[in-house]
C-alpha cells in the first residue's frame, strides 16, 4: 500500500494516510499476513531512504503535465517546484512505514492551521480545523471503530 506522507500540511491529505494505513492494517489481519505500507513525500523533495524509482525526461514531463491539468493543484505544483527544483521530481522515493497511528503526532503548529487561521482572518473560511480538536479525536474514534469492527468477511480476502 502506498499513501501520501503524513507532512501536517493538508488535512485531508494526512486523514487520507491514516484511512489507508487502516485498511493495511486490516487488510493484513484478515489475510493472517502483515501489508507492506510505504509513504511518499508530497510537499518535500524525496529522501535517499526506501524504494526509489528515478524517472526519465519523458516520464517526468508527463508526471508534470498531469499534475498541470488539476487546476487546483496547478499553483502548488509550481511554488513546489520553485522551492526544491524540477530535478527533485524525476524522483520518486517510497519510505516504509509502520501502521502504528497512535505515535503519528506533529511537532509543531500544522499548516493547515495557520492556514487556516489565515482563511478566517481573511474572511474565507468561518472555522479553523485544529489538531487537537478536531483531527486527533476523530483520528482516535476512527481508529478504535476499525479495529472493534467485525473481521472482514466476504470481501474477496479469506482470513
Amino acid at each position: 500500500m502506498v499513501v501520501d506522507a503524513c507532512k501536517w500540511y493538508n488535512s485531508t491529505h494526512d486523514l487520507c494516510s491514516v484511512m489507508a494505513r487502516l485498511a493495511a492494517e486490516r487488510a493484513g489481519l484478515a489475510m493472517g499476513r502483515r501489508i507492506a505500507c510505504y509513504e511518499y513525500a508530497v510537499t518535500e523533495a524525496p529522501s535517499d531512504e526506501g524504494e526509489a524509482l528515478d524517472l526519465d525526461d519523458a516520464a517526468l514531463s508527463r508526471k508534470t503535465a498531469a499534475a498541470h491539468r488539476y487546476e487546483a493543484l496547478s499553483l502548488e505544483v509550481e511554488n513546489l517546484i520553485a522551492r526544491i527544483g524540477i530535478e527533485a521530481f524525476k524522483r520518486e522515493a517510497l519510505r516504509p512505514v509502520t501502521t502504528d497511528l497512535e505515535r503519528m503526532r506533529p511537532r509543531s503548529k500544522p499548516f493547515y492551521e495557520t492556514h487556516g487561521e489565515s482563511r478566517v482572518a481573511a474572511g474565507q473560511y468561518s472555522t479553523v480545523i485544529r489538531y487537537e480538536q478536531h483531527f486527533r479525536p476523530f483520528v482516535a474514534t476512527l481508529i478504535a471503530a476499525v479495529r472493534n469492527a467485525a473481521p472482514a468477511r466476504g470481501i474477496g480476502i479469506q482470513p
